[in-house]
């Protein structure tokens, strides 16, 4: 865990790039795996390029400037910085991934926004009901450069229990 650490002190984004190209690759992985799907490696490439140019970066600096507006662990805290994580970051997080899924999948723009307006109202609330526990132990207990890993690692774990539990169902 050390060379993680001195590689993300050197290298905040490239890092969390780095981390969450990976994190979601896995997840996805698990997830078609597990899921009883057929593997498409061209939605896992997608996903750990979405990872690496948004997801990561924008976590790295949204961790960074939130503990910098709203330093430490009180209780109160810890409250208000899960409450603007799922404001803010929940709801933009599912709109650049259905619109990088439409661009993909439909090879253009044209359908961007009715995936968009289709999907995000499911998307953010399916994501309300887990990840505002997540966030609050994030913010808890883990320091602000080892957050994108955490969410990470906890994002693996939960794609790999949805896909068994779709499977099973």
């Amino acid at each position: 865990m050390a060379w993680y650490g001195s590689y993300n002190k050197a290298n905040p984004l490239a890092t969390a790039a780095v981390t969450s190209a990976v994190a979601l690759s896995l997840g996805d992985v698990l997830a078609q795996t597990l899921g009883g799907s057929d593997y498409c490696p061209t939605r896992t490439v997608r996903l750990a390029l979405l990872g690496a140019a948004v997801h990561g970066p924008g976590l790295s600096t949204w961790f960074t400037r939130l503990d910098a507006a709203l330093p430490g662990a009180q209780p109160f805290k810890i409250a208000a910085k899960t409450a603007a994580h799922a404001a803010v970051v929940t709801p933009l997080w599912v709109v650049a991934t259905l619109a990088a899924e439409s661009v993909v999948a439909d090879g253009g723009v044209g359908g961007v926004v009715d995936k968009v307006k289709a999907g995000t109202k499911d998307g953010v609330s399916e994501r309300w009901l887990v990840w505002p526990v997540v966030q609050a132990v994030n913010y808890a207990v883990v320091p602000v450069q080892l957050r994108v890993l955490f969410m990470g690692a906890v994002g693996v774990a939960l794609d790999g229990v949805k896909a068994a539990m779709v499977k099973d169902s």
